[in-house]
């Protein structure tokens, strides 16, 4: 997984995470709008809201981060993000 973290954060830009394992993620999701896209300089990914159990969690991804890639494949929305 490739993740970043919205503006406002502590911690970098953009991180880059081992790949995720394990059937499911555990995230809350939202995507990003416009001015959001600007201030991280992407024009795709989406906006980690809420993280539960999951792969996600032990991973170390935490709300604010940015998900731009899943898995090799770029994620342009939530919708991407599910499949």
């Amino acid at each position: 997984a490739k993740i970043g973290t919205a503006p406002g954060s502590d911690a970098p830009a953009l991180a880059e995470a081992g790949p995720a394992k394990g059937g499911r993620l555990g995230l809350g999701v939202a995507d990003l709008d416009a001015r959001q896209k600007a201030e991280l300089g992407v024009d795709h990914g989406v906006l980690v809201r809420q993280v539960g159990p999951g792969a996600a969690a032990k991973a170390g991804v935490q709300p604010g981060d940015v998900i731009l890639q899943l898995g090799g494949k770029r994620v342009d929305d939530t919708a991407a993000l599910r499949e």
